[in-house]
C-alpha cells in the first residue's frame, strides 16, 4: 500500500478546516503545511503536481458530493474521471491513484481497508513474494537512495569547469536563485498565501487579511522581500474592494436617482461593517477614508437633488404641502436626519 502521510494529511486537512475545503483548486498547497507529500523530491513533486492538476479540475467537488451522497454509481464516475485525466496528461497511473485514494478517503468515500484492497503492491515484484509492504517511511526512499539537491548543484558546476567559465558563473547565479526560491521562508510564505487564498474564496474576509499580513510579517529575508509585499498590498486591496468598497459604491450609485429609506439603511449598515482600521496598513485606511468620502458625497448630492424637486413642487402647490411630498420630506429625514433645508421644510410644512 502507498505511504500514509498524503492520506492522514488530507483527512487532518478535512477535519481542522471542514469538508468544504476540498473543493478549493489551493488544497494542493494547504498540503504543504501538513507536511503531506513524501520526503523524496521527485515523488513529493509527481504527487504535488498531480494533486493541484486534477484538483484544478473540479476533481474536488465530485469527491465532495460523492461524500455527501449524491451519486450511487461514484465509483464507475471515478474510474472514467481517472482515466481520462491520465490520458490527457503526462502524470502516472500510480501517482494519481494515490491521490485519488487518499482524497476519497479523506471524505470519507474510502476506509484504509478499501485502499488497501484496491492497491497494488509496488514492491512485490524486487522482493520474495513473502515479503510484507514497506513500512511508510521506507516508501518515499531514503536520504542515501537520491542525490541532495545541493550535491546536484555541485556536480554541476564540476562538469561546467571543464567546459567554459561563463557556464560555471551562470550555473552558481541559478545555484544561488534555485536556492533562495526554495528556502524554508519562502515555502513557508507561498504555504500562507495559498491558506488566505482558501479563506477568501469561503468568503471568511477578514481572516484571509490577517492571514495575508502574517505571510509578510514572519517573512524573515531580505530576499524577494519587495516583490512579496507588493503581491500581499494587491492581494489586500482586491479583496478590500471587492467584497466591501465596489459594492457599498454600486449601492450608492443605484440609490441616486431616487434615494429610499431601505437603500439609505443598507448603504449606512454596509458602511458601518467596513473593516476596522486595526487591520488596516495606514495606506488602505487612507483608502477607505476615501471611499467613504465619496460615499457620503453621493448621499449628500442624491438628497440635494430631492430636496430640489420637492421644493420645486411645493412652489407650483403655492406653499402647500401634500401627503405625498410630506412622507417623501420623511423618507429623506430618515436618510440625512441633520439636513438644513429638509428640517426647515418639515417645520414650516407643519
Amino acid at each position: 500500500m502507498p505511504q500514509l502521510e498524503l492520506y492522514n494529511a488530507v483527512n487532518q486537512v478535512i477535519t481542522d478546516l471542514g469538508k468544504d475545503i476540498i473543493k478549493s483548486p489551493n488544497f494542493a498547497s494547504i498540503l504543504l503545511d501538513y507536511h503531506a507529500y513524501p520526503k523524496d523530491p521527485i515523488l513529493s513533486a509527481k504527487q504535488k503536481n498531480a494533486m493541484k492538476d486534477i484538483l484544478a479540475e473540479g476533481y474536488g467537488e465530485k469527491v465532495y458530493d460523492w461524500s455527501s451522497g449524491n451519486h450511487s454509481k461514484w465509483k464507475k464516475e471515478n474510474e472514467r474521471i481517472l482515466q481520462d485525466f491520465l490520458r490527457r496528461t503526462t502524470h502516472e497511473k500510480e501517482v494519481v491513484d494515490t491521490v485519488s485514494q487518499a482524497l476519497l478517503y479523506g471524505a470519507g468515500c474510502l476506509s484504509l481497508q478499501d485502499i488497501g484492497a484496491e492497491s497494488a503492491e509496488p514492491a512485490a515484484e524486487s522482493q520474495p513474494s513473502s515479503s510484507h509492504t514497506p513500512p511508510p517511511q521506507q516508501a518515499s526512499g531514503t536520504p542515501a537512495e537520491k542525490p541532495s539537491r545541493k550535491k546536484k548543484w555541485f556536480r554541476a558546476i564540476k562538469i561546467g569547469c571543464g567546459i567554459n567559465l561563463g557556464l560555471v558563473v551562470l550555473l552558481v547565479v541559478l545555484a544561488l536563485i534555485f536556492g533562495n526560491l526554495n528556502s524554508p521562508e519562502s515555502e513557508q510564505y507561498e504555504r500562507t498565501i495559498a491558506q488566505a487564498d482558501s479563506l477568501a474564496q469561503l468568503g471568511q474576509i477578514d481572516t484571509a487579511l490577517l492571514v495575508y499580513q502574517s505571510a509578510i510579517d514572519n517573512y524573515k529575508s531580505d530576499y524577494l522581500l519587495s516583490t512579496y509585499q507588493d503581491e500581499v498590498a494587491e492581494k489586500r486591496s482586491k479583496l478590500l474592494h471587492k467584497h466591501y468598497y465596489n459594492v457599498l459604491q454600486a449601492q450608492c450609485k443605484a440609490n441616486v436617482k431616487h434615494p429610499t429609506v431601505g437603500a439609505c439603511f443598507n448603504i449606512n449598515q454596509r458602511m458601518m461593517k467596513l473593516p476596522s482600521d486595526s487591520l488596516l496598513s495606514k495606506e488602505e485606511i487612507a483608502e477607505k477614508d476615501k471611499i467613504i468620502a465619496q460615499v457620503e458625497d453621493m448621499q449628500k448630492q442624491a438628497i440635494a437633488s430631492q430636496t430640489d424637486v420637492l421644493l420645486k413642487n411645493i412652489s407650483e402647490n403655492k406653499g402647500r404641502v401634500d401627503s405625498r411630498t410630506r412622507n417623501e420630506i420623511d423618507t429623506l429625514l430618515l436618510c440625512a436626519p441633520d439636513d438644513y433645508w429638509l428640517n426647515m421644510i418639515k417645520k414650516k410644512a407643519k
